[in-house]
């Protein structure tokens, strides 16, 4: 550091991070609990801002706007957003990073008086890149049908590493019972009024690339997504290392993931665990449909499960995966299945995998 214009760099090692071994800041912000949304609280680490949202404005319009890449550190504790964020500034790269991995919050539960609801994203990326690393989202269930989902990306890149996903007051579902039959699963389609359910996807990707790194999905109930739905013009999808424990939807696809591939782009899941996911629709887990456009190059495009297990998944189809659409652009290596179940009468329906 030297000069009147000089700024610290910070480095952080992390490993097992697919733009490699640093993150390196040009400059820090500095969020708390404690701190405050006002000019008095100016991201400065004593005079944190109390927001995760205020935190990444500051980066974007004031103290960081000159600078391409900017860090925030934020302290433990819970942190109750009152204004959803979309990163649109493709000259930016921003990484949110908890202090304390295991004790800090970020709640979608906004007061009477904020611009908030239940149902609208958090935080979303449309241009520039958006990383949040080692915290856990505690969600409460949406409210409408047509709820948004709680990280959205519709372009540049969302990069979600090192966090957990909660359901704060939703049912999940029915008791688990791995001879689930398709008795059980008729029950599932009208169940408890009382139970509550989350009409939009924990992450959704309509465009731009996601990376899914190292994340815990906890069981949550669903009318309809999945945790992840990728979805329209995405142009990249890595999910590593992730696991996704009873996920349950009550009317559609699949519970754990949802693709829907329309371009020629590149889609990777290395190393997850889908472990007693339930879905009514066509597959327990995962579901995936290529629907590519004619200026598609094919030979571009695979979908890769790569070392993945697949345990004690049950729906009416497959109990593992559905696959809908082009076969040819799918490859499985490496991969486990075990005490998978499709439900349906007949002969249409498989275990694993089903095409």
């Amino acid at each position: 550091e030297s000069g009147s214009n000089s700024q610290k760099i910070f480095v952080f090692g992390r490993p097992r991070n697919f733009h490699g071994l640093l993150d390196i800041y040009q400059t820090h912000i500095y969020p708390s609990p404690k701190g405050m949304d006002t000019v008095s609280g100016g991201g400065q680490q004593g005079s944190p801002f109390r927001s995760v949202e205020r935190g990444i404005r500051e980066a974007v319009d004031g103290s960081g706007k000159t600078y391409q890449s900017v860090g925030l550190t934020v302290r433990g504790g819970n942190y109750l957003e009152r204004r959803a964020l979309i990163l649109n500034n493709a000259t930016k790269k921003i990484t949110v990073k908890a202090l304390s991995p295991h004790n800090t919050y970020i709640v979608n539960e906004p007061q009477s008086t904020d611009q908030l609801t239940v149902d609208d994203t958090l935080f979303g990326v449309n241009a520039g890149e958006l990383r949040f690393v080692s915290f856990i989202f505690r969600r409460h269930v949406t409210k409408t049908a047509n709820a948004k989902p709680l990280l959205l990306a519709t372009g540049g890149k969302l990069i979600v590493d090192l966090c957990e996903f909660e359901a704060l007051d939703s049912a999940t579902g029915v008791n688990w019972n791995p001879n689930l039959d398709i008795a059980t699963l008729t029950d599932f389609i009208d169940p408890d009024p009382s139970q509550k359910y989350f009409h939009s996807a924990h992450i959704q990707i309509q465009g731009g690339g996601c990376e899914i790194i190292s994340t815990k999905f906890h069981p949550s109930l669903f009318d309809g997504p999945s945790a992840i739905i990728a979805t329209d013009f995405f142009t990249s999808l890595y999910i590593r290392s992730c696991t996704f424990s009873g996920q349950k939807d009550k009317k559609d696809k699949a519970a754990a993931l949802d693709i829907k591939v329309k371009e020629a782009v590149p889609v990777l899941i290395d190393s997850c665990i889908f472990d007693q996911c339930l879905s009514i629709g066509g597959a327990g887990a995962v579901y995936v449909v290529h629907n590519f456009s004619a200026f598609s190059n094919l030979l571009d495009s695979f979908v890769v499960f790569s070392a993945c297990e697949f345990t004690s998944n049950v729906a009416w189809e497959s109990g593992a995966i559905g696959v809908g659409g082009s076969t040819q652009n799918m490859r499985f290596e490496f991969c486990s299945f075990s005490n998978n179940t499709g439900s349906k009468s007949g002969n249409d329906y498989a275990s694993d995998v089903y095409f």
